[in-house]
């Protein structure tokens, strides 16, 4: 019951379409927080892509914000395998936790985020932030994997699921873009992404959506 439950709510779900759009909201409850598409990996052989993300503060912990770190739109802490991320603050500042270690960048500071490493990143202070996102991989990757169409439908997900998405649906799309939650070990990881290959599909979860994403002739 609870399967067929799953899986009519993920067919029934209404889609908004943002394919095509350089600039898509990042959470449901503001479009104020923005993801903007700079370079997309297929003009790279999916090498590298690049993108802005925009927090439109404030950002402080006062009582009637959630605390900087706590933000829907922080992304909870989590490594790759393969991709290399390079964080430059353009304005404002973000706190970066690696490994359990919290550091805060400033204006024109930068910060890599080498392979295996776990991390997180979230807006600071009292001033909008604009933050530069380099991804890179060490060989070529085929488009659709862990570059721009991830962040398209992960954030068109988020948005139209009301920030409360399927754990399976979601966790179908980051395990098959290099994203690993930093709490499950990678053995149970690569476990699980194996398990969802043969199931998720069946139960009619996606990667990509047509409706979310840009490349999406390319990829399929």
């Amino acid at each position: 019951m609870v399967i067929n439950r799953t899986r009519r709510d993920e067919l029934q779900l209404h889609r908004t379409t943002s394919a095509g759009k350089n600039i898509i909201a990042v959470t449901a409850d503001s479009e104020l927080d923005t993801l903007k598409f700079v370079k997309r990996s297929n003009e790279t052989n999916g090498v590298e892509f690049i993108q802005y993300f925009d927090y439109n503060g404030p950002n402080s912990d006062k009582p009637e914000n959630p605390a900087p770190k706590f933000r829907l739109a922080t992304p909870p802490t989590h490594f790759h395998c393969l991709a290399t991320e390079e964080f430059q603050v353009i304005q404002g500042s973000i706190g970066v936790d690696v490994d359990g270690k919290e550091i805060i960048l400033t204006k024109g500071k930068s910060f890599v985020v080498q392979p295996l490493v776990k991390h997180t990143f979230w807006a600071v202070g009292e001033e909008n932030v604009e933050v530069k996102l380099k991804i890179t991989f060490p060989t070529d990757q085929k488009i659709g994997f862990f570059d721009d169409t991830f962040f398209e439908n992960f954030y068109g997900t988020m948005r139209d699921t009301k920030n409360n998405p399927n754990p399976i649906g979601l966790m179908y799309k980051l395990l098959e873009n290099d994203v690993y939650l930093a709490e499950i070990p990678l053995s149970i990881s690569k476990l699980l992404q194996h398990m969802l290959r043969l199931v998720a599909p069946i139960m009619g979860f996606k990667v990509h959506h047509e409706e979310y994403t840009t490349n999406y002739n390319v990829i399929q």
